[in-house]
Formats: structure tokens, C-alpha cells, sequence
């Protein structure tokens, strides 16, 4: 069968963009970390080169979630997922950010972009326990360095892996 390569090359790609969504806080430096993960992500292998990633905040701060989803489908989203970013399940993660997102996907009015809201990145269970299981390994090869470790065979363990890189 022959490719058509005219028609393959003019099919639009399809924008999708991830709105992750914290809190929000006084406190500048929190609000800049949200924006420095998201930037991070785009420019990460694992995300797709047609996604937009955004940041917005529940309340205190700007961007608004609101806000970040106007500007995703202004650089042409027709799909958005929003991401509670949250280490747990609680009111805000499963009530309040979903509430926000519909109340502003009312009023943004443009029922030819999908919008969706996945769990809170705490409440994959699986993923917590790996993100955990590496930051604690990271302080145990850097920050527990000294032979007497208190981690008994396990810091014996670690030791000799370390000889052996």
C-alpha cells in the first residue's frame, strides 16, 4: 500500500496541554518552584513534543487556574489535562481544584476543547513510594557517609555497591 505523503505531512498535530495545579502561597519561592516543575517536565523526555505544560495555582497566587487554562488554549490546546499537584488525597486535591476547574471551564465557554482532571499526585500510591524510596536513598549514599552509620548491614550494603561503581 502506498503512503500518501502530502496528506501525512498537512494532518495538524493535535495540542495538548497540562495545567499542573498546587495550592498556591505567599511565599514567592513556592510559587516559582510550581513554575520551575513545569518547565522542567516540558523539557523532560517523557513529555511528548505537542504537549504545552502550565502552571496555576488554587488561590493566593497567579496564575489562577482559570488563568493557565485561557493561556493553554490561546497557544492552541484542544485538550487539557489539569493535574492537582498534591501529596494527598484530601478536600482540596479531591473537591476544591475540580470544583475550580469546572466553574472555570463554564465561564471560558468553548465546548470544542476537552478538559479533564487527573488524581492527585499522592494518590498513586506506586509512585509515592518510589519517589520516597529515592530521596531516602539519595540522603543515604550523601549524607550518611561515615562508617558508623547506625544502618548497620544495610549500610554495609550500600558501602560495597559504592565501592563497586
Amino acid at each position: 500500500p502506498k503512503i500518501n505523503a502530502a496528506a501525512s505531512t498537512t494532518r495538524k498535530v493535535e495540542r495538548v496541554g497540562i495545567l499542573i495545579i498546587d495550592h498556591g502561597s505567599r511565599r514567592e519561592a513556592s510559587n516559582e518552584h510550581l513554575e520551575k516543575l513545569a518547565v522542567a517536565y516540558q523539557e523532560s523526555n517523557r513529555c511528548p513534543p505537542h504537549f504545552l505544560v502550565g502552571a496555576a495555582h488554587m488561590e493566593i497566587a497567579r496564575p489562577s487556574i482559570e488563568d493557565g487554562l485561557n493561556d493553554l488554549i490561546a497557544k492552541g490546546a484542544s485538550r487539557i489535562v489539569c493535574h492537582p499537584y498534591f501529596l494527598s488525597p484530601g478536600k482540596h486535591a479531591t473537591e476544591d481544584v475540580p470544583a475550580l476547574i469546572a466553574e472555570a471551564t463554564l465561564r471560558i465557554a468553548r465546548p470544542d476543547v476537552t478538559i479533564i482532571t487527573t488524581n492527585s499526585i499522592g494518590s498513586n500510591v506506586d509512585i509515592m513510594v518510589n519517589a520516597i524510596g529515592n530521596v531516602v536513598e539519595h540522603a543515604v549514599k550523601n549524607d550518611l557517609k561515615n562508617e558508623n552509620d547506625g544502618l548497620g548491614f544495610f549500610g554495609d550494603v550500600m558501602r560495597m555497591m559504592e565501592e563497586q561503581q
